[in-house]
């Protein structure tokens, strides 16, 4: 089942969108299956030191991330945000040959609280 924003806000998965300064966002969406909750976010503009702050989603210790139709070597490492709200992510270093587009990169959250 997929929800629009506006849900996820109604079932209290997302509470609030806050990024890094220059970073942009479309937006976000998420899933909510029997077993866990996913979050997408789209980036618009790549993250300065490759480190990205998303200030709604809360993390979980099986928590993973990964890039949509990346498959490259290096893996997307996370930690929780202060007080244990947001998420910091450390992009891998990518040669721009092998990102999947040069626009928008969609990061899948999965096993979000």
């Amino acid at each position: 089942m997929q929800y629009t924003l506006s849900e996820c806000f109604l079932v209290g998965i997302i509470f609030s969108i806050s990024v890094t300064v220059n970073i942009a966002f479309d937006r976000y969406t998420c899933q909510k299956t029997a077993s866990m909750v996913v979050v997408y976010a789209i980036v618009l503009q790549w993250p300065q030191d490759d480190l990205l702050y998303l200030g709604a989603p809360t993390t979980t210790t099986t928590t993973s991330v990964s890039m949509l139709g990346y498959s490259g070597p290096g893996v997307f490492h996370w930690t929780p945000g202060t007080g244990g709200k947001g998420v910091y992510i450390q992009f891998p270093r990518i040669s721009i040959r092998d990102l999947p587009s040069t626009w928008a990169w969609v990061l899948k959250l999965e096993h979000i609280a």
